[in-house]
């Protein structure tokens, strides 16, 4: 294990034995995945600690994070998509505290979570996709909209705004006036399937 991070005292935290922990990268969280020895069972640790200030956020507090973990938890009940659910702590929290300053003993206001594995891979440049896979990804992606233009805890949720239809308005006639990368693209079908997503949604960027 890292033994800069404290991983297994972290770890302790949660219902996971004999961990074997391969580090990811580092960005805005440090990431890491973990495998339990016992069932092969395997989980993404994120510890909320960006790269660099300038990147921390809301995002990164005790609220912001909970907010995130019950709507993944949510989302895969109700709407049927498939989420990386939430691992709570043996103490039956989402959101744990933890120390990277091992000298100090006190909690430094750094946060972790624990997610279900999935497995997947990055998508290569250029790389083209089966039209039953774009389907497929297309219908998951309108069940989180579906679910997110009426979760009841839209409303309370401590989120970053992200951009609103303006922004996106934006996009789409930079997009019109040529941009390299959608020059195959049927521009009338995207904005269709904007007016789809954002018609019905209020003024305002998503919490989400």
């Amino acid at each position: 294990m890292n033994e800069k991070v404290p991983l297994s005292a972290i770890l302790a935290a949660y219902p996971v034995r004999e961990p074997s922990v391969r580090f990811i990268r580092h960005n805005e969280n440090m990431t890491y995945r973990v495998t339990d020895g016992t069932t092969g069972q395997s989980y993404l640790l994120r510890i909320h600690k960006p790269v660099t200030d300038k990147l921390h956020g809301l995002q990164h507090s005790r609220e912001g994070l909970h907010a995130e973990m019950q709507w993944l938890a949510d989302l895969g009940a109700a709407a049927g998509v498939r989420v990386q659910k939430p691992v709570a702590s043996h103490e039956g929290e989402w959101v744990t505290a933890v120390n990277l300053d091992a000298e100090s003993g006190t909690r430094s206001g750094i946060f972790c979570t624990l997610l279900e594995w999935i497995e997947g891979r990055d998508v290569g440049q250029g790389e083209s996709f089966s039209r039953e896979t774009v389907t497929g990804l297309g219908r998951q992606l309108g069940a989180m909209h579906r679910f997110s233009q009426t979760y009841p805890g839209a409303a309370i949720m401590k989120r970053p705004r992200y951009a609103g239809v303006e922004q996106n308005e934006e996009m789409l006639a930079r997009i019109r006036s040529g941009l390299a990368f959608f020059i195959l693209c049927r521009t009338t079908d995207i904005h269709m399937h904007h007016a789809k997503i954002y018609g019905r949604r209020p003024q305002g960027g998503s919490r989400l």
